[in-house]
């Protein structure tokens, strides 16, 4: 079965060192016009960078309402190309795609991107910080091609202008090399982010932050590779590097144990993997909230790790807490929500519950349905993990027409040798011969198949 793409994970480091790039950006932009600007621009400035302390401290609901009202009032005073204008409905669109409304971050920042092309050198910083939001957004929203010619672009225009080693061509290159991973391209992902921790070890400390973050996610990238064992290395090396540096609950350094307790799972060393989740869960447990994002995250890893080890049981009572929470406090469509809800589906199916599965899976898919693109990686896995629960339900009739869809959309959006793709045409050979799909059935299925596409896909 896929996993779930859009499964909730820990904060990479790497995400640390891209907001402090690209809001250096944004916060220079008020700064340098503050000289020009009204006394109300001044307070609506000191608004702004009161709404970024809580997007960095993840109280995004705050954010996106003080953002909102910032933007509103300056979309009635200022031009639509002001700087102070235009910084603020970039933040605000990152802080949509971080509180999970997607789709108004994509269609703010293509309207900030519109703007700034007519009005910016193809090369000015503030024009390319906003189509790297615009790149992440579509990633976000499962537009992967989109997000991959973007920063293309990006990176082809900062070579150009920048040195090697300068931070923001480094940004770009990282966030292209994750973008190619979740295409598919996974060598292209390896080669670009081995070029990058290079050049960062030429020329940061070994314990630089930012260095740390491209070996964190160069590790990744070589796990997708099938590279398990320099993935391991590689992460030894950071959790050792963190070790020495960080404290024992900082996050940076939890994120990278996280990760390498999930290579070790997929290694085959499960007993190493928990091991180490439970560790990190009674780390978080000791000073974060019960429904802390991290914390829930570091829960939903080690129920993972629970089921692959056969505990099944325990997997479903963390699943079902993590999923109390988040319906708690996260919105009906939010990725770290369905994430939970998609793999609690999982370990149902798995403790032979395959009705309970069912039901929760076809909800999400709705969810889904509603709020991303046909193409997304994350429905596409909910769909294909939905057939598999209909199969263990014996709704078999339902399980050919569901898997046909998902292999015929990924053949157009995904690279034909994508993990995903490769994963949904095995499990639909196998279905055809498990079953004998013989042309009665086959009209049979045809039947209820279409009745279930119109109502799911």
């Amino acid at each position: 079965m896929l996993p779930e793409i859009a499964a909730g994970t820990l904060r990479p480091p790497s995400a640390i060192w891209q907001d402090e790039q690209l809001h250096q950006i944004l916060r220079d932009g008020p700064r340098a016009a503050r000289g020009r600007t009204s006394q109300r621009s001044q307070v609506l400035d000191s608004h702004h960078n009161i709404a970024h302390m809580h997007q960095v401290q993840s109280e995004s609901t705050n954010t996106v309402a003080r953002l909102e009202h910032i933007v509103y009032i300056q979309e009635g005073s200022l031009k639509e190309d002001h700087p102070s204008r235009l910084a603020s409905q970039h933040t605000l669109a990152s802080a949509y795609r971080t509180d999970g409304q997607i789709k108004k971050s994509v269609d703010l920042l293509e309207q900030v991107v519109g703007v700034q092309a007519y009005s910016l050198a193809e090369d000015h910083p503030n024009r390319l910080a906003s189509q790297h939001e615009l790149a992440c957004s579509y990633r976000a929203n499962g537009q992967i091609m989109k997000a991959v010619l973007l920063l293309e672009h990006i990176v082809s225009v900062q070579k150009g202008s920048l040195a090697e080693d300068h931070p923001s061509q480094l940004v770009s290159q990282y966030a292209l090399a994750g973008t190619y991973r979740a295409d598919g391209q996974i060598k292209k992902s390896v080669n670009l982010l081995e070029h990058v921790a290079q050049v960062q070890e030429a020329s940061l400390a070994e314990d630089h932050p930012s260095r740390l973050a491209s070996q964190h996610a160069l590790a990744i990238a070589y796990r997708a590779n099938g590279q398990v064992e320099k993935a391991v290395h590689l992460l030894e090396h950071v959790v050792k590097v963190h070790g020495g540096t960080l404290a024992e609950d900082h996050p940076d350094r939890l994120a990278s144990q996280q990760e390498l307790a999930c290579t070790h799972r997929e290694k085959g060393d499960v007993g190493k993997a928990i091991a180490s989740l439970e560790h990190i869960v009674r780390v978080r447990e000791g000073n974060l909230a019960e429904n802390n994002p991290d914390l829930l995250t570091s829960q939903h890893a080690l129920a993972i790790a629970y089921e692959a080890n056969g505990q099944v049981e325990k997997a479903v009572t963390l699943l079902e807490h993590v999923v109390k929470f988040r319906e708690g406090s996260l919105a009906e469509d939010h990725p770290d929500r369905l994430a939970s809800q998609h793999a609690l589906a999982g370990a149902y199916r798995a403790n032979g519950l395959a009705g309970k599965a069912v039901t929760l899976l076809e909800y999400v898919v709705q969810v889904k349905k509603a709020r991303l693109a046909e193409d997304h990686p994350s429905r596409l896995a909910s769909l294909h993990a939905l057939a598999i629960a209909y199969w263990a339900d014996g709704q078999i009739l339902k399980v050919v027409p569901l898997l046909e869809y998902v292999v015929r959309v990924q053949e157009g959006s995904q690279v034909e040798d994508h993990p995903d793709r490769l994963a949904s045409q095995h499990a639909l050979i196998t279905t055809y011969q498990a079953t004998g799909w013989l042309a009665s059935s086959r009209a049979k299925g045809f039947r209820q198949g279409g009745e279930l596409l119109r109502t799911l896909c």
